[in-house]
């Protein structure tokens, strides 16, 4: 082939790329199946198309039409194929409840247990299908009870809700059939009175992990201690003394250690212990690195024993502590750091309560031996303008990765929007941003799948329910201003 026909057909490259790109592009938007490469499949054909025009006109004629249609055509088949690649990492909307009865109202948390998803509201919690959306049961507290607790996770399809007046303490706990609605049994519990923290009476709010979920085990506040009962049938299986002088705060656990913090007053530093799911015989006790009950505090996992302490306090304790055996701190991890903040909550610790009162969204998640989060940066959210000479809040975020057994800074991986929500499954990470869901290899913060969710957007933090089969469940905090309640992407 000549030197004249050769650069026919490259110049004829482009024009065959716009050409396809630009339907291809518009097929693709059309129908919600373009992900992250949309843009440029459809910006970038335009520019091809046109600016293949122009350097195709400027050679001679004797180029020869075969060898342009040559170019043309492999032009056409390269941005087939990037677009062939566009397909797939996309996810959109199957089903959406536009409103959980009242617009605007506030949940308290989620579960997602089997076939159904269940958002939780003070007055009311509604399970809905997974196939198709619609409400499956309705469960309300007795009386005119409100939800003053939830437990983090469930277990035998089973979920333990704290009720009490509004306003009041909580004083009965519901273990609810997540199948059918039903209450399986009740329970009184004899939470703790409240603290005033910044002039609000702690009691007054939800209280986080109040009542948890340990294997077969329902373990609720009894008196200065806790009661574990059977999760099935409500049976008392055992009861744990508290420390003296100290009363519950909270508590978490798995199906062989259940976790407890106990809160021993303002000037004396809580108690850390670990109880036997199976008797309640307490392994270890410690006390927390803090002078009274912290502004924040989560059992993150029981195996390695870790916990997230934030004191109120400028100089006191930040961070994320590793317990071994003994009860000793094995591993620090400061969350105020230099170079970022290792957010266990949206948006790190700035926010005053955490998105969904009874059972908080987290932004970290420990898999194994590491501990993987957000990680909050100043200048992470800033102002700019729009095409329309409107302001937005432009957000960049990213995630950390530190190693439980040493504390080490393991890798940073950048993302396109600030992380809303980080939640473990199946030995990965997955995390929602903006209009992204990912999955990481936690070992390495490696993006082993990115999905684009365009026309949904988490732009507040959500609850992430990974439901199998390629389906995503969004549960929204708020409703109103276009944010459903529910959503499943697929």
């Amino acid at each position: 082939m000549s030197r004249t026909r050769l650069v026919t057909a490259a110049l004829a490259l482009p024009v065959g790329a716009g050409a396809a790109a630009l339907p291809l592009g518009a097929v693709l938007a059309f129908t919600g199946q373009g992900g992250r490469g949309l843009a440029t499949l459809v910006v970038g054909g335009l520019v091809c198309l046109l600016g293949g025009f122009v350097l195709t006109a400027l050679v001679s004629p004797g180029g020869g039409r075969p060898a342009a249609v040559a170019g043309a055509c492999l032009g056409a088949a390269s941005a087939v194929a990037w677009g062939l690649l566009c397909v797939g990492d996309t996810v959109t909307q199957e089903w959406a409840v536009p409103q959980d009865r009242v617009a605007g109202s506030s949940a308290l948390g989620s579960w997602q247990d089997g076939e159904v998803v269940v958002r939780v509201r003070p007055e009311e919690v509604t399970a809905y299908r997974l196939a198709d959306g619609t409400p499956a049961w309705t469960w309300q507290p007795p009386r005119q009870d409100v939800v003053c607790a939830m437990s983090r996770r469930t277990g035998a399809r089973t979920g333990l809700l704290g009720h009490a007046p509004e306003g009041g303490t909580c004083g009965s706990v519901a273990a609810l059939d997540l199948a059918t609605g039903h209450t399986r049994w009740t329970q009184p519990v004899t939470a703790p009175e409240g603290q005033v923290l910044e002039g609000v009476l702690e009691h007054r709010l939800p209280r986080p992990g109040l009542v948890t979920v340990a294997g077969d085990l329902a373990v609720l506040p009894h008196g200065t201690g806790w009661r574990a009962h059977g999760l099935a049938d409500g049976r008392e299986r055992w009861t744990a003394p508290g420390h003296p002088g100290c009363r519950p705060g909270l508590a978490d656990g798995s199906a062989t250690t259940v976790v407890t913090v106990s809160d021993c007053g303002r000037d004396t530093a809580p108690v850390l212990r670990a109880l036997a799911a199976a008797t309640g015989a307490e392994r270890l006790r410690a006390r927390l690195p803090a002078t009274g009950y912290p502004r924040h505090a989560a059992v993150l996992a029981t195996a390695p024993l870790t916990v997230w302490i934030h004191e109120q306090e400028r100089r006191g304790t930040h961070a994320v502590l590793v317990y071994d055996a003994e009860g000793e701190v094995t591993t620090t991890i400061p969350t105020l750091g230099q170079d970022h903040e290792v957010a266990i909550l949206p948006g790190g610790t700035s926010h005053g309560f955490p998105a969904f009162a009874a059972r908080p969204v987290r932004s970290a998640a420990v898999v194994g031996d590491v501990l993987v989060a957000s990680g909050v940066r100043d200048g992470d959210r800033r102002w700019t303008s729009g095409n329309n000479g409107r302001p937005y809040i432009d957000t960049r975020g990213r995630l950390v990765g530190y190693s439980l057994t040493d504390g080490r800074h393991l890798w940073t991986t950048e993302l396109d929007d600030e992380v809303e929500v980080v939640t473990e499954h199946d030995g990965r990470v997955w995390t929602a941003a903006m209009d992204r869901l990912a999955r990481t290899a936690p070992q390495t913060g490696a993006l082993e799948e990115e999905l684009t969710t365009p026309g949904v957007q988490t732009y507040a933090p959500a609850d992430l329910w990974i439901a199998g089969g390629g389906r995503y469940v969004v549960v929204h905090e708020q409703t109103g201003d276009r944010r459903p309640a529910v959503q499943l992407l697929r």
